[in-house]
């Protein structure tokens, strides 16, 4: 089993811009669902999202989610003051 912490550090390796714009990112396993849920909060605006225990896996590995890279995009953009 994946540990959460360390997942969420791969993560912000992976995708930098989760720091450098202030994102604060939090990772829980829902055991029901058997999914990683990430909650990313910026202010008061919070996009969540799940990775598969599988992606899970290849992003510890150091490889990229699709869904999880345009999330933190989506953000990033959302909170960019003008």
């Amino acid at each position: 089993m994946i540990d959460g912490n360390l997942l969420r550090e791969k993560i912000t390796s992976i995708y930098p811009e989760i720091s450098g714009c202030g994102i604060d990112i939090d990772v829980a396993f829902n055991k029901k669902k058997e999914v990683w849920v990430i909650d990313l909060k910026k202010d008061e605006k919070v996009l969540r999202t799940h990775l598969e225990i599988g992606d899970a896996e290849k992003c510890m590995e150091g490889g990229k989610s699709c869904s999880l890279g345009s999330r933190v995009t989506q953000l990033t953009r959302n909170t960019k003051k003008p």
